[in-house]
């Protein structure tokens, strides 16, 4: 604070007592101005970063969907089943394993979903032994509501999925695959597409998205977005080296059951 008089200091009179506040150079209008900006930007980022985040981890249902009823349950097993080539409901179910363990899967995922009352949970619990029993016997890490229907696993095997990824409908995943967050990260995972066919041994990493229709080569590492749909990547890193996509490799089970329930 400083004061200013204008009187003399033997008028015996004050004639004005100015007051004037000191402004220092970081309050100056300028200086705010551009610090309001700059905390604004920050806001903003922020704010966009949480939407972000908000919608890998709650599986943003315009690349898969969950179940959310009966009739989806039930949608859900037709395509697994018609997915995996098995010809009836259970002649092959206490001796084809990963059948089996798909079953346990989209009944885990239906509870988990549909049956959210605190009377359920201690079935849901016993539901998540069962599941999680059989998935360290076949080798497979496959949390709920990651898989869309008409989901085709080859063989038992290491089979290791994060719990952000998500990936559409009519996907063929073999052994030895790994979709996951970059190192660091906790729900950057990736998103992908329709109809992917997935080779052995893949590497799919970070926050990236796979179109649809898309393959992916044996012991590809796959860190960067691929928004071509109907196209082939391999390598390391993978790069596009066809446009043949995953055409032709395996049914689309989703299409046949629900062209079944038209003409029904």
């Amino acid at each position: 604070m400083m004061m200013k008089h204008d009187n003399l200091p033997n008028s015996g009179k004050v004639q004005s007592c100015t007051i004037q506040k000191w402004v220092s150079p970081r309050q100056r209008p300028d200086e705010r101005c551009a610090r309001s900006t700059r905390v604004g930007t920050e806001l903003s980022f922020v704010s966009a970063s949480l939407c972000l985040h908000e919608r890998i981890i709650s599986g943003a249902s315009d690349i898969v969907g969950v179940i959310e009823s009966k009739e989806d349950y039930r949608f859900y097993l037709e395509a697994d089943r018609v997915a995996l080539n098995i010809d009836s409901w259970w002649p092959k179910y206490f001796s084809h394993d990963i059948w089996r363990f798909e079953r346990h899967l989209r009944r885990l995922e239906y509870w988990k979903n549909c049956r959210r009352s605190p009377v359920w949970r201690p079935i849901y619990y016993f539901l998540y032994w069962r599941f999680r029993r059989l998935s360290l016997r076949l080798g497979f890490s496959i949390p709920p509501n990651v898989f869309g229907p008409g989901l085709s696993i080859a063989h038992p095997g290491t089979l290791i999925v994060n719990d952000a990824a998500r990936i559409g409908e009519n996907c063929r995943v073999h052994p030895g695959v790994t979709i996951g967050t970059a190192a660091g990260e906790t729900h950057a995972a990736p998103r992908i597409g329709d109809n992917a066919f997935i080779g052995p041994n893949a590497v799919i990493i970070g926050p990236i998205e796979i179109a649809d229709d898309c393959a992916i080569g044996a012991n590809a590492v796959v860190n960067r977005s691929f928004t071509e749909p109907g196209i082939t990547i391999a390598g390391v890193p993978a790069r596009k080296v066809s446009s043949k996509g995953s055409k032709g490799l395996y049914q689309r089970s989703t299409h046949q059951v629900r062209q079944k329930r038209r003409d029904r």
